[in-house]
């Protein structure tokens, strides 16, 4: 090539380059010049994500919905999504207004930003919290309304298991009113749920089905469990409390560093964190370009927890700063001798492994850190984009904020559930699963010590309440008082069974449209009453938990930094959904009930009769041959 073509070739990539548009970056879209020229300081001063432009982005995009400005509430949202990696609310509300202009873009950003809600500590504590507090309420209330319906299913036989007791031994008051002046007493008591339960609970059982028992042992289990793990609820109150020794260390994931952030941890004299301390403000010192101080810091903290990979990997990129490469790869081999899947520590160390001039050894670690998600940790980490950044430094992962915070919990004397829901239990949360404990082990004993011979049943007749004191087994059948007196003194097979058909119609016909009014108003209690015991309790739930949504407005743990937002779906939609199901599945429910057998009596009894009134064959007279002689 000569060199006039190589003149032509040069000058042609100039003009192209001069007359190209640049692509712009994320902050060079920023329209405010103050909160770009933030952007670019936090940058500058190591600031992993974006936090506080990306909030202010979001509200005005939220601004602009408002506004009727989709276009611009768009780009706002998608500028906020950039800036913070793990920052959801942006993401999400784009999703919600793209689902309700039925674009398709809703489901990838949907996708997306419930990864990004996965991945946000803080972020993470209120949903937890959040979710881990609905399940514990919905499952003690579908408990309790659970065994009410069936109190009230089973009532006859409860009530005339009362009543037979007290006949035999008192007089007065009446023995109808025992039943009912008990229930009374115990609704005016208002002992709490706690103590509800159990009762209710001893009450109802032996009446109980199999398959209601089995229903009411998964919860009561479920219950249990909650309750002896609710000492764990302590975990959420560092993590979302501001002032606690995990939030402000876990403020080094979302800020830059600066004067305020470093006195704020700074301040942390806990001798249990002091590892983690000493790791936070040496991250801060190296994003200052302070190495000296840095390294002393993170030297301690090493020497705290030699166990400690992060400090490692920080500790390394000191080092490299310095141009002490040799001290940079004995940090990160020694974090990854800790953990051998640390991203960081392989990415670092192909990066030193070049200024090293070891190729292979750099083209070996670097292909490490592409198995193991590099390219993830740089769009969760916008910054690492932002700025020419040749290794990455390492912050608090979810596992180890998580750990401090449960560490820092646990020294906590009440548990949160038990302070939340002592107003409604009366009982300590954390002990419930003593007393439902206690409870059901004597409930078993008094279903296997109540023999079936002498417990109450139901009437084959008319399905009214039965014992062994007042029914009547003399046809062969279980009749209660009532019928045993419609065909007392009757002998014809065929007459007895009309007649009890008669009354078992009539009172089937009677209680049937009592069951329907009292079943309609509340969720669930039909496919109760009519057998479907876990489609009512999960109708229950649900329309509980709407009704929980709607009484906490959405959440009962509000985030204090969070912003004033528009309402999201689910926290106006859902709940009523919810509701409206369970009634119209208690609508729908059907109310037809297993059809009797057409013959109630035994068939021995009819067989009887019908021998007794089969006429006898006409013997016909002999005929002799002299009678015949003659004729």
């Amino acid at each position: 090539m000569t060199n006039r073509a190589i003149v032509s070739l040069l000058t042609l990539l100039t003009v192209i380059a001069f007359c190209t548009d640049a692509e712009t970056g994320p902050l060079d879209r920023i329209g405010d010049t103050r909160l770009r020229a933030y952007s670019y300081d936090e940058v500058t001063q190591g600031a992993p994500a974006l936090l506080v432009p990306s909030r202010i982005l979001y509200r005005e995009g939220l601004e602009l919905v408002e506004k009727g400005d989709w276009a611009g509430a768009r780009e706002r949202f998608l500028l906020a999504s950039e800036l913070s990696g793990d920052y959801p609310d942006p993401l999400l509300t784009l999703a919600k207004n793209e689902f309700l202009r039925l674009d398709p873009g809703f489901l990838p950003h949907t996708i997306e930003g419930f990864q990004r809600l996965a991945s946000n500590f803080y972020v993470q504590a209120f949903v937890l919290a959040n979710t881990a507090l609905l399940v514990t309420a919905v499952s003690i209330g579908t408990l309790l309304l659970l065994l009410v319906y069936l109190l009230v299913k089973y009532w006859p036989l409860v009530d005339h298991s009362i009543r037979e007791w007290y006949s035999v031994r008192c007089s007065f008051p009446p023995a109808g009113w025992v039943g009912i002046i008990l229930a009374i007493a115990l609704v005016s008591l208002r002992a709490g749920i706690a103590l509800y339960i159990p009762i209710l609970l001893l009450s109802v059982w032996v009446s109980l089905k199999l398959k209601e028992r089995i229903a009411v042992s998964v919860l009561l289990i479920a219950v249990s469990a909650l309750s002896f793990f609710a000492g764990h609820s302590n975990t959420f109150v560092p993590a979302m409390d501001p002032r606690s020794v995990t939030r402000r260390l876990s403020l080094i994931n979302e800020r830059g560093a600066d004067n305020e952030l470093f006195q704020l941890i700074n301040e942390i004299d806990d001798a249990r964190y002091r590892s983690e301390r000493d790791y936070a403000l040496g991250t801060l010192l190296y994003r200052l370009e302070i190495l000296a101080e840095a390294g002393n810091f993170l030297l301690s903290s090493v020497s705290v927890d030699p166990e400690f990979a992060p400090a490692y990997v920080n500790l390394g990129n000191v080092y490299f700063k310095q141009g002490d490469f040799e001290k940079a790869l004995a940090g990160y081999q020694n974090a990854i001798s800790i953990d051998p899947e640390h991203i960081l520590a392989h990415y670092n160390l192909g990066q030193t492994y070049i200024k090293k001039m070891l190729f292979a050894e750099s083209s070996q670690s670097l292909k490490r850190a592409n198995e193991l998600g590099i390219e993830e940790y740089r769009t969760m980490h916008p910054s690492t984009r932002f700025s020419n950044m040749t290794i990455y430094e390492d912050g608090f992962g979810p596992g180890a904020l998580w750990a401090m915070a449960h560490s820092e919990g646990a020294g906590r004397e009440r548990v949160l559930f038990s302070e939340i829901l002592q107003p409604y239990l009366l009982f300590p949360f954390d002990r419930l699963w003593i007393l439902l404990a206690g409870s059901a082990i004597a409930a078993f004993v008094l279903g296997a010590k109540v023999p079936r011979s002498k417990s109450v049943f139901r009437c084959e007749n008319c399905d009214r309440p039965a014992c062994h004191l007042c029914a009547d087994e003399e046809l062969g059948v279980r009749l209660c008082r009532d019928c045993a007196s419609v065909v007392d003194g009757l002998s014809s097979v065929k007459v007895i069974e009309a007649l009890l058909r008669h009354r078992r119609q009539k009172v089937f016909k009677a209680a049937a449209k009592k069951i329907r009014k009292r079943t309609l108003l509340f969720p669930g209690a039909a496919q109760i009453y009519y057998g479907k015991t876990f489609a009512g309790a999960c109708c229950i739930s649900l329309c509980l938990a709407g009704v929980m949504l709607l009484l906490w407005n959405g959440i009962y743990f509000k985030d204090p930094s969070a912003l004033e937002r528009t309402t999201p779906l689910w926290q106006t939609i859902a709940p009523f959904a919810m509701l409206l199901y369970g009634v119209l599945a208690s609508i729908a429910q059907k109310s037809k009930k297993a059809p009797k057998p057409f013959w109630i009596l035994p068939p021995e009894l009819r067989d009887v009769e019908k021998k007794e009134r089969k006429p006898a064959k006409p013997v016909e007279a002999e005929t002799y041959p002299w009678e015949t002689v003659g004729v």
